[in-house]
């Protein structure tokens, strides 16, 4: 799963054996909420009922959901093995709140990658970083 995609990969634990999550959301309240918590934001929500976001509609109930939504308690008691890989020049979700979480999980690898930004773009040696560290770990999980 990747950025808030691994919360919801996460909740939904569709029966995977292992999961590994990139620059995850884990703390949407306190990862996200606060970018859309703006007057700019409440303005086009109440003009247009809907923010646009890389061209999709997200509604109000969605960024309710965002402030509310702390996987503090789901962390403690995920036993799956869990990868948590995450760029150290992330400005969209702070790298340290990846790091404090994978105290919490039971059963967790941490792998920070130096310089990296959210996506793992612009830079190849990033992307093969990131590629790598998770093959690598998927390798050791199922063999």
């Amino acid at each position: 799963g990747f950025s808030f995609g691994a919360t919801v990969s996460l909740l939904a634990d569709s029966g995977a054996d292992a999961f590994a999550l990139w620059s995850p959301a884990l703390f949407p309240c306190k990862d996200m909420f606060p970018r859309y918590d703006t007057e700019e934001v409440k303005k086009e929500l109440i003009e247009k009922g809907y923010l646009l976001k890389a061209g999709l509609r997200v509604g109000s109930d969605m960024i309710n959901d965002l402030r509310n939504c702390d996987l503090s308690r789901l962390i403690r008691r995920f036993d799956k093995p869990v990868l948590l890989v995450h760029g150290t020049a992330d400005s969209r979700i702070d790298y340290r709140s990846t790091q404090g979480a994978a105290n919490h999980f039971p059963n967790a690898s941490l792998h920070l990658i130096e310089g990296a930004n959210h996506s793992y773009k612009g830079n190849s040696a990033h992307r093969l970083e990131v590629m790598t560290k998770t093959c690598d770990w998927f390798d050791k999980q199922f063999s």
